[in-house]
């Protein structure tokens, strides 16, 4: 019974660990934050030096509903307020052969899976 649970540990923790060595992790300040008329929101991001979308305040987009957009775009202010560090990650399959600083600009800019603000 132990070398089955081990078995199907290590599958579980090799798969995860697959998964997250495609993600992208980009870390930078944003030095712009705006909503344009349709609810986008859109930073500059340094780690880019370019604007790039997260989301959108008024229908889901991506997969991000309105709600958690709200959060980010609240994180996003708040990395701006008070010039800390911002992290978005990007998941895999939609960061292949990309880095933080050649990913997508503006809406064609791949949804993040979460962003995040630290000193």
């Amino acid at each position: 019974m132990k070398q089955v649970i081990f078995a199907v540990a290590l599958v579980v923790t090799t798969s995860f660990q697959a998964h997250a060595a495609g993600d992208l992790w980009c870390r930078g300040n944003f030095t712009q934050v705006y909503v344009d008329k349709d609810g986008n929101v859109i930073v500059y991001a340094t780690f880019r030096g370019d604007y790039i979308m997260l989301c959108n305040l008024n229908s889901a987009w991506k997969s991000i509903s309105t709600s958690a957009c709200a959060g980010m775009f609240t994180t996003a202010l708040t990395v701006y307020k008070t010039n800390s560090t911002a992290q978005i990650v990007y998941l895999a399959p939609t960061v292949i052969n990309k880095t933080c600083a050649t990913i997508p600009t503006y809406n064609s800019a791949p949804s993040p899976l979460y962003v995040m603000t630290y000193r």
